[in-house]
């Protein structure tokens, strides 16, 4: 069964800021956010390790 996506708004300097960004390495706006947030959790394996329990409970 397909989850439903999630939809929330980021503030609009951050936005302008990923725009930006995305023009200027010319990738996609989602691939930014992706490899931003695979980079965070690298840096918090803790977290990482907690939300994988987490989600493994609830499957």
């Amino acid at each position: 069964m397909a989850k439903k996506a999630q939809s929330f708004r980021f503030p609009e300097e951050f936005l302008t800021t990923l725009r930006t960004w995305a023009f200027v390495t010319g990738k996609d706006q989602n691939e930014l956010l992706e490899e931003a947030f695979k980079l965070y959790v690298d840096q918090q394996p803790e977290l990482r390790e907690k939300v994988e329990k987490v989600i493994n409970a609830m499957e």
